[in-house]
C-alpha cells in the first residue's frame, strides 16, 4: 500500500479510499509508532471504529497526538508510559548523545568542552536523559528549555532557560526532544549562525523539515554524503544551520545502539496491546489508555525469553564513518 506520511496528512478522498480498500470487509487494529493516524482527524471520521476497531501506540509523542484529538469512539492501548518504555528510552538517549559525539568529533567539535554551549529543548524522558549525560560528563553549563516549567524542577537555576530565545541565543549545538516541533518555523530567525542541530526522532516531527522547504524558510545549501552533513540557509537571516544526518535521529540512522536488547522491551509490549485489542472477548474502554500492569509484565516475560540475546550473539560494535572523508563542519 503506497501512502506516505504526507498523504495521511493531508487526508485526501484518494488516501482514504485506498486505506478502505487495502482493509476490505473486515476492521483492523492499527500498531501505530508516532502518532500518524492523528495527523488529520478526517482519517479516524472516514475509518470509524468499525474499520479501524482500535490503535495500539508506541511513543508518548504519538500518545499527545491521539489526546489532542479527544477521541472517544475507540480503545487507544498506549505503551509510552510504561516503566520498561522509559528504560528503553534512557538507552536510546545515552547512543544518540554517543553518536552525536562522534558525529562532532569528526568534524572537529567538542561536545564537552568549555567553548562548545550545548542547548536541550524538551525536559522529557529523552530530554532530561540527555541533560542528565551532558551535566554528568562535565558539559559547559548545558541550558535546558521546556514549556512545561515544572518539568525542570531540580534543575540548577544556571542550566534553566526560561524563554527559548536565550537558549537560540547561546547555544552551538541544540538537541530537540519534544517530539513535536521543538523549534517552530518562526523561531528560525533567532537560531545562530552555525548552529548544529540533532533531533531524538526524526526532522518532521521535531522540525517539521518538509514544511520548512516547502514554505522556503529554509533551503538546502550543501549536502555532505560521506559525513552525513546537511547545511541549510534560513531565509529571513541567511545563516546557515547544520542537521546532522538531515535530522533523523543519529544511533537509528546509523544503526549505533539499536542492537541494546533493552529497545525490545516495549516492541514486545506493542505487540501485546495490539494482541488485546484483536480479541473479541476482551473489552477495554473507549479513549487513550496505558497498558496494564500485567501485561506489562507479561511484555517483560516475553523479552526475557525470545528478545534479549546472549553476550556470546551481541551485535558488532559501531563502525564509524571513515575519517579521511569527513568534511570539517563550519566552526562554532
Amino acid at each position: 500500500m503506497d501512502i506516505s506520511k504526507q498523504d495521511i496528512k493531508l487526508a485526501s478522498q484518494e488516501t482514504i479510499d485506498k486505506l478502505h480498500t487495502a482493509i476490505g470487509d473486515n476492521n483492523c487494529i492499527v500498531l501505530d509508532h508516532g502518532g500518524y493516524f492523528a495527523l488529520n482527524e478526517k482519517i479516524l471520521r472516514a475509518l470509524g471504529p468499525d474499520v479501524i476497531s482500535g490503535i495500539a501506540e508506541y511513543a508518548l509523542n504519538g500518545e499527545q497526538r491521539y489526546i489532542s484529538l479527544n477521541i472517544n469512539d475507540r480503545p487507544i492501548i498506549s505503551v509510552g508510559r510504561l516503566a520498561l518504555k522509559r528504560e528503553s528510552d534512557h538507552a536510546s538517549a545515552d547512543s544518540i548523545l554517543l553518536a552525536a559525539e562522534l558525529y562532532l568529533q569528526n568534524g572537529g567539535v567538542m561536545l564537552f568542552n568549555q567553548d562548545t554551549k550545548v542547548g536541550v529543548i524538551g525536559h522529557g524522558t529523552l530530554g532530561s536523559r540527555i541533560t542528565h549525560q551532558l551535566q554528568a560528563r562535565h558539559a559547559e553549563k548545558p541550558l535546558v528549555y521546556d514549556t512545561d516549567s515544572g518539568r525542570t524542577t531540580g534543575i540548577p537555576e544556571e542550566n534553566i532557560a526560561h524563554r527559548i530565545d536565550e537558549l537560540y541565543a547561546k547555544c552551538d549545538v541544540i538537541f530537540c526532544a519534544t517530539g513535536n516541533h521543538a523549534i517552530k518555523a518562526s523561531d528560525f530567525e533567532k537560531v545562530r549562525d552555525g548552529t548544529i542541530i540533532f533531533t531524538v526522532t526524526s526532522p518532521d516531527d521535531e522540525l517539521n523539515l518538509e514544511a520548512l522547504l516547502r514554505e522556503g524558510i529554509i533551503s538546502l545549501q550543501e549536502q555532505h554524503e560521506s559525513s552525513q552533513t546537511y547545511i541549510y540557509i534560513v531565509r529571513s537571516t541567511g545563516h546557515k544551520i547544520i542537521l546532522p544526518f538531515n535530522g533523523e535521529s543519529p544511533n537509528t540512522l546509523i544503526d549505533f545502539g539499536t542492537a541494546d536488547p533493552s529497545i525490545h522491551q516495549p516492541c514486545a509490549a506493542h505487540i501485546i496491546a495490539g494482541n488485546r485489542l484483536s480479541q473479541n472477548n476482551v473489552r477495554y474502554s473507549c479513549g487513550v489508555q496505558d497498558l496494564n500492569k500485567e501485561d506489562e509484565s507479561l511484555a517483560f516475560d516475553i523479552w526475557q525469553q525470545h528478545y534479549r540475546m546472549p553476550p556470546t550473539e551481541s551485535a558488532l560494535p559501531f563502525k564509524p564513518p571513515q575519517k579521511n572523508k569527513m568534511e570539517e563542519l563550519p566552526c562554532c
